[in-house]
């Protein structure tokens, strides 16, 4: 479980502990699906700290590159 903050529908920001539905690291790629967002599948790509000298990217996937995972 993952705490995450999440915008309500009214506009405000809340932060609620997320299940995983999928989770997969390759190197510096994570690619994942939260519970209270199924069927978004997210590729991240972080490298070295994204508010410094680092990045982080962030797309959707229809699925999961390293497994073949596909979101319902």
């Amino acid at each position: 479980m993952k705490k995450e903050m999440v915008m309500l529908p009214n506009g405000n920001y809340e932060e609620i502990i997320s299940p995983i539905q999928h989770q997969c690291f390759y190197d510096s790629y994570h690619c994942v699906e939260y519970g209270w967002k199924l069927g978004k599948l997210k590729l991240n790509l972080e490298d070295g700290d994204p508010f410094e000298d680092g990045y982080s990217k962030e797309i959707e996937v229809k699925y999961c590159p390293f497994c073949g995972y596909k979101p319902c």
